[in-house]
């Protein structure tokens, strides 16, 4: 079954534009009978040599400040995020379309309907 997971970068109102957006794409392609179309919206993941890990490593404020704002304590890692699109492209989602995926350890405080 063919499937459309795309990615985006949290700006401004978490989730809201990722979820227009997987909504947006789940419209354009159920008309194409089997088609699944999904969005993963990682929060702030963390790797050596990307912003994060630069800071990090810098000892940046706004490190500190990030990572002090997540309710489970820590930055994701790109394994996790990676992990939430190989489910959604998996037969485990074959129900799943139209969603927005969040995936930030908690960091957004509403609930998506």
């Amino acid at each position: 079954m063919p499937r459309l997971i795309g990615g985006r970068r949290f700006r401004g109102n978490h989730g809201s534009r990722s979820q227009g957006q997987a909504r947006a794409g789940h419209r354009r392609h159920r008309s194409v009978k089997g088609v699944r179309a999904n969005v993963v919206s990682p929060g702030t993941i963390l790797e050596d040599g990307n912003t994060w890990g630069r800071q990090r490593d810098a000892g940046a404020e706004r490190y500190k400040r990030m990572l002090a704002r997540n309710p489970s304590g820590r930055m994701g890692t790109p394994q996790e995020a990676a992990s939430c699109v190989v489910f959604l492209a998996g037969s485990q989602a074959s129900f799943v379309s139209g969603t927005n995926f969040i995936v930030d350890g908690a960091m957004t405080a509403r609930v998506q309907y």
